[in-house]
């Protein structure tokens, strides 16, 4: 062979070679061409709606857009800045204020702790906040940013911004609050940042570590002498303390790092001895003494809350990019607070029954599970009470003194018996503000349906104070704990949220009336052992007695208050006397046989029988050695021991390895018919043409929904459905877009260039690619 002929045989070679891997990677990137064109901001496909109709219905607002119709990134980047720094100032909730707060604008102020340089303004997981954001400095003292160094990647150039014009909170709050900074403690925390860097977006951990500088280092670090600067930003100390959150991990009992434990310190979620020591320097130097709570883990705060020189305490969250404007407009006071707690906030953290089994727990016998990830256990021994929902229960039983719940058990911070007022330092719900509102309570009018009751309140809402300001309205409701509930097993909280709301902000003086309608679901309790009569068990039940519903400051609040309206005092071992008027009783009478309704909930608002489905997850549903569940009827003589060491037993081994055998209600698989019916259920129909984005703010229940999913074909709906989550893929035949990023962990940010876009013939693209802020990405809230 000659080597001309060799030459191109082996071109031909690579040819063929080279044309069947483009005819296959076409063909992949054809299935995958969402996916592609959010990975590299590509267009394979432009959605170009007839006529426009599109661009008709979705239009931004105006001003997001510039003259000629295009996005004007400034516009939008201001927007998101502005938002970020209200849902702080709303979300954020006081706890503590002697009258400390607000301060004064132009105070002298020195800033204390590792976040209060490093906060934490995101979760760990999930999506995370990137590019530029506004540091907690610059929020209390500037009125602009510095996003050229105030960056968490390199992202491309975005402009600084004069927050100056923001005024959230009323048209003479101004830019912030313009507080003169200790620059000496700030300079000593940069300090140690660059040698043993404090972390920015920590999450929890086995080992966690809250890498809060001792005050030696903070000494050695600090130029001018740390403590000697106070002198000269005397006006208030705020101190920052936070700890980390985030999915696939958590904080584990006496997990804190081996560095920072001491004898009596060793949970992650309590306070260091730097952090202590830093909060006791405070108190001794400054007359003003503010904490802020960068945190979502309930950190183990009772020590501050009954410390009388801590002045006044704000829980911040994570302020996410912008929300620390937030922060400042709550502490210079161009907006009162009127958030509430998210969570019970124990006094220590250990006393929930939760923590009983809180860890990694592998059965005994695991060498006989052949899947390794199920090779672990956790008993939940605790059951429904988790939360304020165990706490407030005990309370409740402590008043009436019943179902031993004066006794010992679960005691970490009361002596002899227990005592919710030692146990819990702050309730679910609760939340201060700069002013003080008076409430009228009214109601309920029930509406009953024939799966369904509704109980709708109106609460008059009353501004007493001096200033302007907002409140949450909070429902709560109690349920009768019965004979029936104790012998069945049958778990009742003894207070339960069902409904809120928020009024406007509040004139002094100025009154508003809200109507809040709440669902009674959220009220029923679930009977596992109800026999439905059909060969099944299980449902929602309502049972004859007296009902009780309360607002409050919270669920500790709206619980004293329906006790007050039940007889009972101080005298009875309240901690406070509740007020009556701001409770209702309502009896409920079922109009079947006894005194259960099973029927009234037993059947769902989509029309399906409620019934045990996933029995199988109860561990006493097996054989072997059982396990006990902490029930309302006996605290003492149920409270969770911790389940270690537990043999996996022999009915329970083949359903860890996937076996249907080993389910005894034959629910580990699917099975599935070929015998429904779905009639119901068209494909590829052409007898409508409704598109996605006719549907804007249409009801639920809107028949032309049914026109609108009956024209996609099967093989879009299987790609939408096997491939949601924060991305959506196209759907053509409904003018349904692609959307990358649309949404990622309940919303808390949204991921993308501004000049990125799927449709480029969208009036409002952004054109200006020149301009730097056309590089801004989505950030986090």
């Amino acid at each position: 062979m000659s080597r001309k002929q060799a030459l191109w045989q082996g071109l031909t070679n690579i040819f063929v070679f080279l044309c069947a891997f483009a005819i296959l990677a076409s063909i992949i990137m054809e299935a995958n061409r969402t996916a592609v064109d959010g990975f590299f901001g590509s267009v394979s496909e432009a959605l170009v709606s007839e006529e426009g109709e599109t661009y008709k219905t979705f239009v931004p607002d105006a001003k997001y857009l510039n003259a000629d119709g295009t996005g004007n990134a400034t516009a939008l980047i201001t927007g998101a800045i502005d938002l970020g720094r209200r849902l702080e100032a709303e979300g954020a909730v006081l706890l503590k204020n002697n009258g400390a707060l607000p301060l004064a604008k132009g105070s002298s102020v020195t800033l204390l702790g590792a976040r209060s340089h490093i906060t934490l303004i995101n979760s760990g997981m999930g999506q995370k906040s990137q590019g530029c954001y506004i540091t907690l400095e610059q929020a209390l003292s500037a009125t602009r940013t510095d996003f050229a160094n105030t960056k968490l990647d390199k992202k491309g150039t975005i402009n600084d911004y004069d927050f100056s014009a923001l005024k959230y909170g009323g048209d003479g709050a101004g830019a912030g609050a313009g507080f003169k900074l200790n620059p000496t403690t700030i300079a000593a925390y940069e300090a140690c940042n660059a040698t043993a860097k404090l972390g920015t977006q920590d999450r929890a951990n086995k080992n966690y570590s809250v890498k809060e500088p001792s005050l030696a280092d903070l000494e050695a670090a600090a130029e001018n002498g740390f403590a000697a600067s106070f002198s000269q930003f005397k006006d208030a100390a705020i101190i920052v303390v936070g700890r980390g959150a985030g999915e696939s991990n958590d904080y584990w009992k006496g997990g804190l790092n081996a560095s920072e434990k001491t004898e009596t310190i060793t949970e992650p979620l309590q306070l260091t001895q730097n952090e202590l020591d830093i909060i006791n320097l405070a108190t001794e130097k400054f007359d003003k003494v503010i904490v802020l709570l960068n945190n979502n883990s309930a950190i183990e705060i009772g020590e501050l809350k009954n410390n009388d020189k801590i002045d006044a305490i704000l829980w911040i969250g994570n302020p996410g990019n912008y929300g620390t404007l937030g922060v400042a407009d709550i502490l210079c006071g161009n907006v009162s607070p009127s958030g509430g707690l998210y969570d019970i906030y124990a006094t220590k953290n250990l006393s929930t029954p939760a923590m009983m089994n809180m860890g990694e727990y592998s059965f005994s016998n695991k060498e006989e599970i052949t899947r390794s990830k199920s090779r672990y256990y956790v008993i939940e021994a605790e059951g429904l009470y988790v939360g304020y929902r165990y706490y407030e229960s005990r309370y409740f039983d402590c008043v009436y003194n019943q179902n031993n719940a004066k006794s010992s058990a679960g005691i970490y911070a009361s002596t002899g018996t227990w005592d919710y007022a030692k146990e819990v330092a702050y309730g679910f719900g609760y939340g201060l503000s700069y002013t003080n509102f008076d409430f009228e309570l009214s109601g309920p009018e029930i509406r009953q349906e024939a799966h369904a009751i509704y109980a709708t309140f109106k609460v008059k809402v009353t501004n007493k104070g001096t200033v302007a300001g907002k409140t949450p309205v909070q429902i709560y409701g109690q349920a009768p704990y019965t004979e029936y509930d104790k012998q069945n097993g049958v778990a009742k909280s003894a207070v339960q949220l069902i409904g809120f709301d928020k009024t406007k902000v509040l004139a002094a003086g100025e009154s508003q009336t809200l109507t809040v309608e709440c669902d009674l679901q959220n009220l029923v309790s679930y009977d596992e052992t109800w026999d439905n009569g059909d060969g099944t068990k299980g449902s929602y039940i309502l049972e004859n007695g007296d009902y009780y519903f309360a607002t409050g400051n919270g669920a500790h609040d709206a619980l004293n208050n329906m006790l007050a309206l039940q007889g009972k005092t101080t005298s009875d071992g309240m901690d406070y006397n509740g007020t009556a008027a701001l409770a209702k009783k309502w009896s409920y009478k079922y109009a079947g046989s006894g005194n259960v309704d099973y029927t009234t909930f037993g059947i769902s608002k989509n029309n399906q029988k409620v019934s045990n489905q996933i029995q199988y997850i109860n561990w006493n549903t097996f054989s072997g050695e059982k396990v006990t569940i902490l029930s309302r009827s006996d605290w003492a003589g149920t409270y969770p021991k911790e389940y270690t060491n537990m043999s996996a037993p022999a009915d329970m081994i083949p359903l860890l390895n996937g076996k249907i055998a080993a389910d005894p209600y034959g629910k580990t698989y699917y099975t599935i018919s070929t015998s429904d019916d779905v009639s119901n259920i068209k494909w590829d129909s052409t007898a409508t043409s409704y598109k996605f984005y006719e549907m804007v703010l249409s009801d639920w229940d809107d028949y032309r929904w049914n026109d609108v999913l009956n024209q996609l074909n099967l093989a879009e709906a299987t790609t939408f459905v096997s491939n949601a989550g924060p991305t959506f893929n196209e759907l053509t035949t409904i003018a349904f877009e692609f959307l990358r990023s649309a949404t990622d962990n309940a919303g808390n940010g949204i991921v993308f260039d501004l000049n990125a876009t799927k449709d480029p013939n969208a009036p409002w693209s952004i054109t200006d690619k020149e301009n730097p802020d056309s590089n801004w990405n989505g950030q986090v809230f």
